[in-house]
């Protein structure tokens, strides 16, 4: 008796220890023996929605449903191209906390087998709402940061270099829309790099690019509703001086593009026309004269040939009128040197042939 009571207790320790997060009475799931009906979670068999710590989940498994996490994406990638789903935390493993059958708490995501936490966020109705951060591959820095409201970024969102840990970039969101003004640091130096402002997530006015020093303007271009309109210009680095300019209509090269040397010296001015470049005076006369030489060439080829042709046809009638007046082709003594003769004599008699 005190065997079975003693096996007892402990199948019954078991059982609740698997239900149960240590010293919390919350349930834990791993993912593995959960259930996914209807965008709920159930556990195993169950008919009710599990409510507890779902474990051992994928961070792109909890997010790929998340728009307003597509979005983030898309702004990262813009701002450092270089960015990877490595680097956003995408192959890490999460634990986070569900509430009848959804997202709804705190979730965090560590790389797998080990302690390093790469991503920590939180849900709400099954939406990320809340502080959203993702950390640099040691887990020690923040690579992104941002907040969501209803399953969108809101308010400001930070970008930090993966290799030095500056920010990097500062972008503005409003209501899932990239919204106000945009800044960028070179990661060396930490110093400002481009200004710009979207409108609807659409650049909308001036966008400034900078020197490494980040004082020293080298690029000046304007937006209209995300369109390049009007002036584009350059400058050097070293000097501030300008060193190319165009212009833009509707986001098409219209007008004289121009590029100069720090000294002023006009390098290759060349015209566009609503996009499509225009031959230069000199690019116009190489064309023609290039024209001409081919043109003569073809027409020198068909003289040729038609030349060949007549001589062709006069060797072919004296050879048919010698043999007609000597019994025929068979019955005539033509000499190999008569033959000769008569091409000679077609060849000086037939002069320049042109189809001009």
């Amino acid at each position: 008796m005190e065997l079975r009571k003693t096996q007892s207790c402990i199948a019954l320790a078991i059982t609740a220890a698997s239900l149960c997060l240590a010293g919390c009475g919350e349930k834990a799931l791993d993912y593995r023996n959960a259930q996914i009906n209807n965008g709920k979670v159930y556990a195993g068999d169950s008919n009710t929605p599990f409510s507890g710590t779902l474990t051992n989940v994928s961070a792109g498994q909890i997010l790929s449903a998340q728009n307003g996490f597509a979005k983030l994406v898309n702004v990262v990638n813009y701002d450092l191209p270089s960015a990877t789903v490595g680097a956003m935390g995408l192959s890490s493993i999460c634990d986070a906390h569900i509430k009848d059958g959804g997202l709804d708490g705190k979730a965090t995501c560590k790389t797998p087998q080990s302690d390093v936490v790469r991503m920590q966020m939180v849900f709400k109705a099954g939406a990320l709402d809340g502080d959203f951060v993702v950390f640099d591959t040691a887990g020690r820095e923040p690579f992104v940061t941002v907040t969501f409201r209803g399953g969108l970024p809101e308010g400001e969102q930070k970008v930090y270099s993966p290799k030095t840990h500056k920010l990097v970039y500062v972008n503005h969101w409003d209501g899932g829309v990239a919204t106000g003004e945009e800044e960028g640091y070179y990661e060396e130096t930490g110093n400002r790099y481009v200004h710009a402002t979207r409108v609807n997530g659409q650049y909308d006015g001036e966008l400034l690019v900078y020197a490494p020093d980040g004082k020293q303007l080298i690029h000046r271009v304007t937006y209209v509703a995300g369109k390049k309109q009007g002036a584009d210009d350059q400058y050097d680095a070293a000097t501030g001086k300008q060193i190319g300019h165009a212009d833009w209509e509707s986001n098409q090269m219209n007008g004289v593009v121009k590029t100069w040397d720090t000294n002023g010296k006009l390098l290759k001015e060349v015209t566009y026309d609503r996009g499509i470049r225009l031959a230069t005076a000199d690019e116009s006369a190489a064309q023609a004269t290039a024209d001409a030489q081919a043109k003569a060439a073809l027409q020198a080829n068909t003289d040729k040939q038609r030349r060949a042709q007549a001589v062709t046809a006069c060797f072919s009638q004296r050879i048919n009128a010698y043999d007609a007046q000597h019994g025929g082709s068979a019955a005539s003594n033509r000499t190999v040197e008569q033959t000769r003769a008569m091409e000679q004599q077609c060849e000086q008699s037939v002069g320049p042939v042109s189809t001009q």
